[in-house]
């Protein structure tokens, strides 16, 4: 009984000189998916993730259990024939200014690939096609691993770079789909 006690004694008292020098995530060891989720702009776990998106005429918006990157859940996206350019979007309230990559993750559960348009606006007066980015992109079936290096991404018309400090929003959407289509998005990433 006495040994059992010290040895549980000896126990505690290891995890709380580890938790109070503060290494406890030294020990914890290093993995491929840890990441700093500060540059983390949406994964979808939280409720609050929705209220951040820009609503879409012919787009519905939900979160998913389903063709998650990470963690639980991931944005379903619902693009319906009846609009024009149905897709998903949000704000951007600081600028991308000091980030090089700006990563995603799609997932097509169609059998067949979906075009669609990125669009990045660096300027907040809703600038015509020729004064922002538009980057096409080809969601083929299953998952899409998206990277644009914001270096080289360029303003369609005048081909300037894209002011990184200025950037106000991004979209991303189809043209007048045939049918209903819907993606899966998730882990939207500033590197």
């Amino acid at each position: 009984m006495n040994r059992f006690f010290f040895k549980t004694i000896t126990v505690l008292l290891a995890c709380l000189v580890i938790v109070a020098l503060g290494i406890a995530p030294l020990l914890s060891g290093c993995s491929s998916q840890d990441r700093d989720v500060s540059n983390v702009l949406f994964d979808f776990e939280h409720d609050s993730d929705l209220d951040r998106l820009s609503w879409k005429c012919g787009s519905l918006y939900s979160r998913s259990r389903g063709y998650q990157s990470s963690g639980e859940f991931a944005l379903k996206v619902e693009m319906y024939p009846s609009a024009r350019w149905p897709g998903f979007g949000f704000g951007v309230k600081d600028g991308w200014a000091g980030y090089r990559q700006l990563s995603l993750v799609v997932f097509n559960p169609a059998e067949s690939a979906i075009n669609m348009t990125c669009r990045i606006d660096d300027s907040r007066r809703n600038p015509p096609y020729e004064d922002r980015v538009n980057h096409r992109v080809t969601l083929k079936p299953g998952t899409n691993f998206l990277h644009f290096d914001l270096k080289q991404l360029r303003i369609s018309g005048t081909k300037r770079a894209l002011r990184l400090e200025d950037v106000c929003c991004f979209l991303m959407f189809v043209h007048s789909p045939p049918e209903r289509l819907t993606i899966f998005v998730d882990d939207i990433v500033l590197e």
